[in-house]
């Protein structure tokens, strides 16, 4: 829960246009939801996961 806590906490004061969006978080008992900007190419770990690593002409594109 403290990861939770300080990614929430760094996501609210980021404002890159290259960092994915935190527009709020609401919690119950049971859930904690944060909703948060629609990125049509999915996250970059899965991406990664499955390739195994990014390539540099890659990485460079994403990271400028």
């Amino acid at each position: 829960m403290e990861r939770i806590n300080r990614e929430i906490t760094i996501l609210k004061k980021v404002r890159h246009p290259n960092v994915v969006q935190l527009y709020d978080m609401i919690e119950n008992n049971d859930y904690l939801y944060l909703i948060m900007e629609y990125c049509s190419g999915g996250e970059l770990f899965q991406h990664i996961v499955k390739n195994r690593r990014l390539k540099e002409p890659e990485a460079c594109k994403m990271y400028a």
